[in-house]
């Protein structure tokens, strides 16, 4: 084709069409011979012809892909993670508080909330916030029962048109009047606290009592969540008046603020919601649609309590943050995920936490969210960072260890999956630390020989710390005790060289098993030395220390913290008034008497003879105004004192109202004749008269037979 082409074109003559179509044909053939060679080929392995260099490189690549994908899927998980817990509680930290400005980060805390140390807080937690949370638990409780009166009286709806229709101005007035209440309780001092607060800690209030709001309508059966707002009123009104009484609805306030705890968190559901929905699912049945509508003003009445709590506790969020997880549905939630991450329990235990941490009356709904997303992954936010033990009272935290170990014996230590030895004590001490609480399903695996010793060493820490006796008097201090004397001499010998050696300085109650007979006897020895006013200062300047060891021991062994301070306070009546003790006082007046005989300002003090407190009168009419009590108080070497008071105990602690008191030499004593009785007036030197009733039984003289009694020397 080359020739004949080329020859055409030197002579300029037209190419043949045999020569054309052979042109168009040799593409074709070549590429169907090239195919046949293809075919006909045989089969080889190719030769490896990659180095060890690029063998290293294209395994980089991949470990590098690898791990660009596993920091991808983190990045996602930690942006999901960011979206959930923006709402999620920050940890505790009473010890970085200050005064500098309110946001949802930083809780600001003044000194003049907390009021400085109070006689009776340390009972109860060493949360300086604690006492301005029973204030808003008082204060909810107060304004639901307003609440409810004025509903019942119908005092939120007005005649419009000659119609009745919600009052919006009367509904207003009581929001703000809330909020102001609420808002004086965490800020006593600061005349204008909206002006302390953020756009971000404001915004972020209002969406979880958006939220809470919206769960605790969507619980109400019937579709009463969907009622516009006049509707809803009237359905809450007509709940009022099925009661008609406040006490009568009581019940059901409780359960819609959680009071029903102790008893029902065992359930799977809200007990008042389950019945209802069982009611309404049974609305074909006889009598049915009137159980239906019961239920529904169950319901109803109980959203009373959870309108007030929600803006209350809102509010309160938004000075403290905290105060919703100081917290004892909180704190069991937080313990709950906790024990099931570390104990890695199986499904079965998952799915029954689940639903107990739904049914719980937590009062934030983003952390919820984040228990049920922790128990899903099976990861804990640890609880230590809420500090359980200073943040509630030990009532609370042993209902939470009860609890715990009736999930630990019904749905963890069950089936297959059980838990090792060790990480089940590793969790039930570190539990046990944190609540300050003993567990009893933890078995201690010590001798009672040594569970002795440990109780003696605490009684000698409280003689240390609470008598403040020195080292070398400990034997001397403790050796009448049950527990000393039930040791040999061998034993007794050992442990007072030990003592003094290395004294024991800081009480904490011994970690000893709660069911061994040593438990009673460590309590009643502790109950005899917190009695004791033969080492140390006075029993009533040491009270409130002594009070709070008692009860904390109390609730940490499991023994009955009721029965411990009934049997202290027995003892206290009879070293302030004498044996046999006259008359029947509440531990609230006791405190009164120990607040009054400790202050700096009077040398009362009792001796082997005569008790601090010669005689106390309740009920003592003072000016016509609400009744008081009157003391005469013993001083040494000093004519007695007549003490006027009145007891102004809070939910934090015991105050004292100290109307008169003066020598009593200074009073002048009276006797008001009467034809049943005859009273006796005790006027004061500044002119005011407190009114003592007389007995109908007794006559003037043996009534007052110890207040008339002239003091010694004249």
């Amino acid at each position: 084709m080359a020739i004949a082409l080329t020859t055409c074109a030197l002579l300029q003559r037209p190419v043949p069409p045999v020569a054309l179509g052979a042109l168009g044909l040799a593409p074709l053939a070549a590429a169907l011979v090239d195919a046949l060679r293809t075919l006909r080929r045989p089969t080889q392995p190719i030769a490896n012809t990659e180095t060890p260099q690029m063998q290293e490189a294209e395994d980089w690549i991949k470990e590098q892909s690898v791990d660009l994908d596993q920091k991808r899927k983190r990045l996602q998980e930690d942006a999901l993670s960011i979206q959930q817990w923006l709402q999620f509680p920050q940890t505790i930290d009473f010890r970085a508080q200050s005064d500098v400005g309110v946001s949802s980060e930083n809780p600001a805390v003044s000194t003049a909330i907390t009021g400085g140390t109070n006689a009776g807080s340390s009972a109860f937690s060493s949360d300086p916030l604690t006492a301005q949370d029973q204030k808003l638990l008082a204060l909810i409780d107060a304004k639901t029962k307003d609440l409810f009166e004025r509903i019942k009286a119908d005092d939120y709806r007005t005649d419009v048109a000659g119609e009745k229709t919600v009052d919006i101005i009367a509904v207003r007035r009581d929001f703000f009047a809330l909020v102001s209440e609420v808002t004086s309780i965490y800020r006593p001092d600061d005349p204008s606290p909206f002006l302390k607060t953020n756009a971000e800690a404001v915004s972020r209030a209002f969406g979880r009592g958006a939220l809470r709001l919206l769960v605790a309508a969507d619980q109400l059966p019937g579709g009463i969540s969907g009622y516009d707002f006049q509707s809803l009123y009237n359905v809450m009104r007509r709940g009022v008046q099925a009661y008609g009484m406040y006490r009568s609805a009581k019940p059901y306030l409780d359960v819609a603020s959680g009071l029903w705890f102790a008893g029902r968190l065992a359930s799977s559901t809200n007990p008042v919601t389950y019945v209802a929905w069982w009611a309404a699912s049974k609305a074909t049945t006889y009598g049915a649609s009137k159980l239906s509508e019961h239920v529904i003003d169950q319901q109803a009445v109980g959203l009373i309590r959870q309108l007030v709590e929600i803006v209350a506790v809102e509010v309160a969020s938004i000075y403290s943050p905290q105060v919703r997880y100081r917290d004892l549905h909180w704190i069991y939630g937080v313990e709950l995920v906790h024990m099931i991450s570390e104990l890695q329990s199986g499904q079965d235990a998952r799915l029954e936490a689940m639903r107990q941490i739904a049914t719980l009356k937590i009062l934030d709904e983003y952390g919820r969210m984040s228990l049920l997303r922790q128990l899903s992954l099976g990861v804990s936010r640890l609880p230590h960072d809420y500090r359980p033990s200073e943040s509630l009272p030990p009532r609370d935290r042993m209902i939470i260890v009860e609890k715990l170990e009736s999930f630990l014996l019904e749905h963890v230590l069950v089936g297959e999956l059980r838990p090792d030895e060790a990480s089940l004590q590793r969790w039930q001490q570190a539990a046990a630390d944190r609540l300050e609480v003993q567990f009893r399903a933890s078995e201690k695996d010590v001798p009672v020989s040594e569970q002795t010793e440990r109780c003696v060493w605490a009684l000698a820490s409280f003689a240390l710390e609470h008598l403040r006796v020195e080292p070398e008097e400990l034997p001397s201090v403790i050796k009448d005790t049950s527990l000393w004397q039930s040791a040999n001499q061998a034993m007794r010998s050992d442990w007072e060289k030990s003592l003094q050696e290395n004294p024991p300085y800081l009480y904490h109650p011994p970690s000893i098993d709660p069911s061994n007979a040593a438990c009673k006897s460590f309590m009643k020895d502790l109950v005899s030395l917190a009695l004791s006013d033969e080492h140390g200062p006075s029993m009533a300047k040491r009270t409130s220390a002594t009070e709070s060891a008692l009860r904390v021991s109390a609730y940490f062994l499991r023994t009955s913290a009721d029965e411990v301070m009934g049997s202290y306070f027995e003892g206290v009546k009879a070293k302030l008034l004498g044996k046999p003790a006259p008359t029947s006082l509440s531990e609230n007046v006791l405190r009164s008497l120990l607040q009054l005989l400790a202050d700096e300002s009077n040398d009362c003090e009792s001796s082997s003879t005569t008790p601090p407190v010669t005689c106390l009168f309740e009920e003592v009419v003072v000016d016509d105004e609400k009744p008081a009590l009157l003391a005469r108080l013993n001083r040494p070497s000093l004519p007695s004192e007549l003490v006027c008071f009145r007891d102004a105990s809070d939910p934090a602690g015991n105050v004292i109202e100290v109307l008169e008191r003066c020598d009593y030499n200074s009073a002048k004593i009276s006797k008001v004749a009467g034809y049943v009785r005859s009273d006796c007036e005790v006027k004061f030197p500044s002119g005011t008269k407190a009114l003592i009733a007389g007995s109908t039984l007794r006559g003037y003289d043996a009534t007052f037979e110890k207040l008339l009694a002239p003091c010694p020397g004249g």
